[in-house]
């Protein structure tokens, strides 16, 4: 059965791939798991989804998403430092606020939303890993950029309403974000 976990296929399909690529080329093995993964969606639409699901899940959620080596891991020994407020999970709160507010404003920055939908949906198609999510990080800065801006003009134009309703919505999607449910959504079999 498919899980959505990085690996070699399991389950039937697992071992019709295994026995299908036997002493063939990389190319041919590549069209061989593109018509299985068709297979796949076309006989099974509903898990399709889920599987889908889960990767937007991992895709938005604030933990990166290693192939081959522990991000955070490598973080935590870097001589370089990370700066805490450039983590995911806090940056993203903002940009969705950001890119709310930039709405009225759409046919100027239409390109910055296109960009996000477009990226996230190939990597949400195929793997999802944290180092191919790091292209739409600057796209979401500007974002959060634009919403920490406008709270800082609302507070210097003494409306705090507006500015607390952001800050409080910004806080309920951290909470959200950290919460681990993205994470438990995504990966039901890794603890957190």
């Amino acid at each position: 059965t498919a899980t959505g976990a990085y690996g070699e296929p399991q389950g039937e399909i697992g071992k019709c791939f295994r026995e299908e690529c036997k002493g063939k080329s990389v190319a041919e093995q590549d069209r061989i798991a593109y018509r299985l993964a068709f297979e796949f969606i076309r006989e099974n639409p509903r898990q399709a989804l889920s599987l889908l699901t889960r990767k937007l899940a991992l895709f938005w959620g604030y933990r990166e998403i290693g192939n081959n080596l522990s991000v955070t891991y490598y973080r935590q020994i870097s001589f370089l430092g990370y700066p805490p407020f450039l983590s995911f999970g806090l940056i993203l709160p903002a940009a969705v606020i950001g890119a709310f507010l930039a709405i009225p404003r759409f046919r100027t920055v239409w390109l910055l939303y296109a960009f996000v939908l477009v990226y996230s949906a190939a990597i949400v198609a195929f793997v999802v890993v944290g180092r191919y999510r790091l292209a739409v990080v600057p796209f979401l800065l500007i974002f959060a950029g634009h919403c920490l801006a406008r709270i800082g003009r609302w507070i210097a134009n003494g409306r705090l309403k507006p500015a607390a309703a952001a800050v409080a919505v910004m806080a309920a999607l951290m909470l959200f974000i950290y919460s681990g449910y993205l994470w438990q959504l995504g990966y039901p079999l890794v603890e957190t």
